[in-house]
């Protein structure tokens, strides 16, 4: 990781200045931005968090707003041991920002990825368990005038649950999560999660508990076996059709396959009752076999997986000037924005829609343009060198370059399934890597526009049932930034 620039290249608002030091940026979204942080207190403490906010251009809109303030909202309303405390909700030079507790430890996502051998049944069955009493926990919560929330999470997957070093499990990121006191709703025929996790029911607009426990089923399948249960594409028939644990991976222990196999039930009546009822069910299985993990013991695992802690890779473009400039610029909110920062009361004012058909059509061809000029801009960025970096004098060289084909082949494969995290995760292992071969310095360019236009093309179709104005706006401003 390059050093992080210690000199902000504009004055530092006084509460970021006085309370949060920047680290380095753990990632993105379509909307947000996730950094690693160290909170500053009288006395020399010291404790590091996290600090997630709105991108200054999606904090000029009322509905990622309420968005991300609702996500704060129910994070601030939940106290379980397996899910990250949110710590405050606020606004700086009109940026609307949370500070999240700080887990340091590798995804479920990470852990299989590092894995080369099957994972210990034990450790698997006492992560899920331990999910499952965090989701149950969320599921039956109750917001501050003691009415249920009747949440469901809707994001259930292997990247939205981490392990600590110090062998907590935590399920995280409830930025897409359904609940009665939501101020915004999805939309008909509008789909929030990833699709490889959604149960049937999920597509029919009737997500419940009874969908989450699908998904981790899903997780679940993945965690034991080490590859997905059916593609993300897969149709309902394929999901049907579905090979056994055992199929797979003979050792599976019977009970672990049957629990598998009922989360994974077409009929939501056929899945566990509960995320408790799931629980105990684990645990009884674990004390029939050498007992219930502890903390200590799951620390173990990681810690075999992962002999340097290098599950924390900070993009490398990344730097605190970037951060701190963030929240001294003059980005201004929406005027509803303060009042809604302490009331959840706020309605959102009604645009006129454009016909989504012509929408789509108008995103289509502007993104066909940007794609194709990424490809000409690669080129163009790439080929001066061509002539400098062809020659490869080393053995360490060919090797470099035959490590980057490798992550660029796995990045475009995960950009076709549509798994932006990934993608960006082989990316950016990529750039660490001393290549130079010009084709292949060419095709990362190229993947890391396609990234680009990926993401911003998955927030435009998110606008299109919503407000299609607005997402014709981001496709033209998109195919502005790639002219063709």
């Amino acid at each position: 990781m390059p050093p992080i620039s210690s000199e902000p290249k504009t004055p530092l608002p006084q509460l970021i200045s006085d309370r949060y030091e920047p680290i380095g940026k753990l990632g993105e979204g379509g909307m947000a931005e996730v950094w690693l942080c160290e909170k500053h207190g009288m006395a020399g403490f010291r404790r590091r968090v996290v600090l997630k906010f709105l991108k200054p251009d999606d904090a000029r809109d009322p509905e990622f707003i309420e968005m991300f303030v609702d996500e704060a909202q129910v994070g601030a309303l939940l106290d379980h041991p397996n899910i990250p405390r949110v710590e405050e909700l606020g606004e700086q030079a009109g940026i609307p920002f949370m500070v999240q507790e700080f887990v340091d430890g590798p995804s479920l996502h990470q852990i299989l990825k590092a894995s080369k051998d099957p994972l210990d049944q034990r450790f698997v069955a006492q992560v899920i368990a331990d999910v499952a009493r965090a989701l149950h926990y969320a599921h039956e919560a109750r917001g501050r005038d003691g009415r249920p929330l009747n949440l469901v999470h809707r994001d259930v997957s292997p990247t939205n649950i981490l392990v600590a070093a110090k062998g907590q499990v935590k399920l995280i990121d409830f930025g897409v999560a359904k609940f009665e006191q939501r101020d915004t709703k999805t939309q008909a025929g509008q789909l929030k999660g990833k699709i490889r996790y959604m149960s049937p029911e999920f597509f029919r607009g009737n997500a419940s508990h009874k969908s989450d426990l699908f998904a981790l089923g899903v997780t679940f399948y993945a965690l034991l076996v080490g590859q997905q249960a059916w593609a993300a594409t897969a149709t309902f028939a394929e999901r049907q059709a579905y090979q056994r644990p055992s199929e797979l991976r003979p050792d599976v222990a019977p009970g672990l396959q049957a629990l598998v196999m009922q989360l994974l039930a077409e009929n939501p009546d056929d899945r566990p009752r509960s995320g408790t009822d799931l629980a105990e069910r684990l645990e009884h299985w674990l004390d029939t076999h050498g007992g219930k993990l502890s903390a200590d013991d799951i620390a173990a695992v990681v810690r075999a997986l992962f002999p340097r802690p290098n599950w924390r890779r900070f993009q490398a473009t990344a730097t605190s000037g970037s951060f701190l400039e963030t929240f001294s610029g003059s980005t201004q909110l929406p005027q509803s924005t303060s009042a809604h920062l302490t009331s959840s009361q706020h309605t959102m004012t009604q645009v006129h829609l454009l016909p989504p058909s012509v929408v789509r059509l108008a995103v289509v061809s502007l993104v066909v343009i940007a794609m194709g000029m990424i490809a000409l801009i690669a080129l163009w960025v790439v080929g001066p060198e061509r002539e400098r970096t062809a020659p490869a004098e080393h053995t360490a060289q060919l090797d470099a370059d035959a490590s980057l084909a490798a992550l660029l082949d796995k990045a475009e494969a995960a950009l076709e399934r549509g798994d932006h995290a990934e993608t960006s995760s082989h990316l950016r292992a990529s750039e660490r890597l001393d290549a130079t071969d010009a084709d292949l310095m060419s095709r990362q360019e190229s993947l890391r526009g396609r990234l680009k236009v990926s993401t911003q093309v998955a927030v435009i179709e998110r606008l299109i049932e919503t407000d299609a104005s607005k997402a014709l706006d981001r496709a033209l401003a998109l195919d502005a930034e790639y002219p063709g």
